[in-house]
C-alpha cells in the first residue's frame, strides 16, 4: 500500500510572519498557528482543545503570507507533514513535527468568526 502524507488545517497565526532569506536564495517563513476543536463532553458541556501547529512556507507562499497576515488572523494551509530534528545548545537532539504548506488561503479577516462564512469562502476556493 502506497504511504499517503497530506494535512489540512483551518485556524489562526499565533505570530506575526517574518520573512527570511536562506544562504541559497529561497525564502522561508516559519509560523504557529492555533487550530481549536469545539466539542460536549458527556454532560453535554461544551469543550474545546487548541493545538498549536508549527509551519514553514517557501517561497510564493512565503511572499503571500508575510506581505497580508498578522498574529490573530485567520488561514488555511494544506501541506504535508515532516520532521524537524537538530541539536539544542547542550547537545541534546531535539525533534518536532511540523507541517510544510503547499497551498495557502489567507482567509478574509471579516469572516473569521462565522462558520458558515468561512466554509462558504472554502468552497468557493475549492472550485477556483
Amino acid at each position: 500500500m502506497p504511504d499517503f502524507n497530506e494535512v489540512t488545517l483551518m485556524g489562526r497565526l499565533l505570530n506575526d510572519p517574518r520573512l527570511v532569506t536562506t544562504a541559497t536564495g529561497n525564502r522561508l517563513v516559519n509560523f504557529q498557528m492555533e487550530v481549536r476543536r469545539t466539542y460536549k463532553d458527556r454532560q453535554g458541556r461544551p469543550r474545546e482543545t487548541k493545538l498549536v501547529v508549527w509551519c514553514a512556507a517557501w517561497n510564493e507562499a512565503a511572499d503571500s503570507i508575510n506581505a497580508h497576515r498578522e498574529a490573530g488572523d485567520p488561514i488555511f494551509v494544506r501541506g504535508r507533514l515532516e520532521n524537524d530534528e537538530w541539536d539544542d545548545q547542550t547537545g541534546t537532539k531535539q525533534q518536532r513535527v511540523g507541517v510544510v504548506a503547499e497551498k495557502i488561503v489567507l482567509l478574509p479577516r471579516q469572516v473569521a468568526g462565522s462558520d458558515a462564512s468561512l466554509h462558504q469562502h472554502m468552497l468557493d476556493q475549492q472550485t477556483r
